[in-house]
């Protein structure tokens, strides 16, 4: 079945050597018969990403440039390849900044199952390319159902052009084809040392074994997982097999299970030890269902607990969390979608009122007689004293702002009515 794959070349040099790794690559996904798309960022203008975090509450990043189509292509990909020159031992620092900038495709329903590396260097070090696969690998875990498929790193080569006629080239073109398993830890840990070991795990355990379609992948991944558990392996290796089960669509409840199982049979001791692996690879804090604790995630601040003392001033669920009680009083206050608080006043004789700062989400503030304001991350609303308004949710996005309390002589809060569906409704 014909799959949409998505090369992208980072670096900015002409004729440079990732690059033509990359169009290997891509000629031999196109033979496959996919469609490719080849993105290079030369001439592309792509903006450091904020910190601001609006992308996971606006869908998109508020920064409009070169990043939001790339972003768009990837979203839509079934395979995602990047090539990189690897500067002082890492990700050239323009993938890294797209890497940051496609923060918004977090939330999505991304497509993207397999994701490949492609990378070069002057050296020609086993550990050379470590450091940037690693990164991948950290941006990669952020997607629960994608996986790094395969890797290909060509050291030895510095001017333009210098990796034509290399090896590593139709290796490039070989796993663009096939989209095969390709392991090459073997090489680059043991290459010098046990040559002969390092074709077996390589070529033979990875490179046929694995890629023999006798048994699916999802079969052949936890017969894996359940053997190293029965050897008492409990180092990386596990770990990398554990992920390798999730990335091909073993669940948290079938891993569970599984390991149940097999305690029986091979020892409780193991079963807790593969346990307490298996609760890191399977964190389902933040399920796609679970749009609080993205939310939460989404944010530096604590959510903190329900607002019970508050709660009758408020329509739907809000929580609080007491950044500051010193000084100035500083508290963390989340709205669920929806949720806001009645109109109310906060009274001083003199200076008082409060200060508002949008940490993540989306929300509306609005005085007595005038528009409301939609908040978005980093906006700040200052609230004169005896002023009357209200704040709260948009009906599609959770909501968190800072509320700060200005000091002043005799300040009260006067709380009053709720904001009616009405009035809300009303709002854009």
């Amino acid at each position: 079945m014909s799959k949409k794959v998505v090369v992208i070349s980072t670096s900015l040099r002409g004729n440079s050597n990732s690059e033509l790794l990359a169009k290997s690559f891509a000629k031999g996904a196109e033979d496959a018969g996919n469609t490719v798309e080849f993105i290079s960022l030369k001439n592309k203008k792509i903006g450091f990403c904020m910190g601001c975090l609006a992308c996971q509450s606006r869908g998109e990043c508020v920064i409009k440039d070169d990043a939001i189509a790339i972003e768009q292509a990837v979203l839509n990909a079934d395979v995602v390849a990047f090539a990189t020159p690897i500067y002082y031992y890492e990700m050239s620092g323009q993938m890294k900044t797209l890497l940051d900038r496609m923060n918004s495709l977090y939330p999505k329903d991304y497509k993207f199952r397999d994701v490949y590396m492609l990378s070069v260097a002057a050296e020609d070090e086993i550990e050379t390319p470590k450091r940037a696969e690693s990164g991948l690998q950290g941006w990669i875990d952020c997607f629960a159902n994608a996986q790094l498929k395969g890797t290909v790193f060509c050291g030895g080569v510095n001017a333009p052009c210098d990796i034509d006629g290399n090896g590593k080239m139709n290796e490039a073109y070989e796993m663009g084809i096939s989209g095969k398993i390709i392991q090459t830890a073997g090489r680059n840990q043991l290459g010098d040392f046990a040559p002969d070991f390092a074709h077996f795990n390589d070529d033979v355990l990875f490179g046929e074994n694995w890629n023999n379609q006798d048994i699916d992948l999802k079969t052949r991944s936890i017969i894996t997982f359940v053997a190293l558990m029965s050897s008492g392996i409990t180092d990386s290796s596990l770990t990398y097999h554990l992920q390798n089960a999730k990335s091909n669509g073993v669940t948290k409840a079938e891993a569970a299970a599984i390991i149940t199982h097999t305690a029986f049979y091979v020892g409780w001791p193991k079963g807790w030890a593969v346990f307490k692996l298996a609760m890191k690879v399977w964190n389902n804090k933040l399920a796609a269902d679970d749009e609080k604790a993205k939310h939460e995630a989404s944010m530096m601040f604590p959510i903190g607990e329900t607002n019970d003392k508050f709660a009758k001033y408020f329509i739907g669920k809000s929580y609080l969390a007491p950044v500051s009680t010193n000084q100035v009083g500083i508290f963390n206050v989340t709205f669920e979608p929806k949720c806001r608080n009645n109109w109310h006043i906060h009274h001083a004789k003199n200076g008082g009122g409060q200060i508002l700062i949008c940490v993540a989400g989306r929300g509306y503030y609005q005085e007595y007689g005038k528009e409301a304001i939609e908040m978005n991350p980093g906006d700040c609303i200052n609230i004169s004293a005896n002023v009357k308004h209200w704040h709260g949710a948009v009906p599609d996005s959770w909501f968190s702002h800072l509320a700060v309390e200005v000091p002043g002589e005799e300040c009260s809060t006067e709380w009053l009515e709720a904001v009616s569906d009405e009035e809300y409704n009303k709002l854009k």
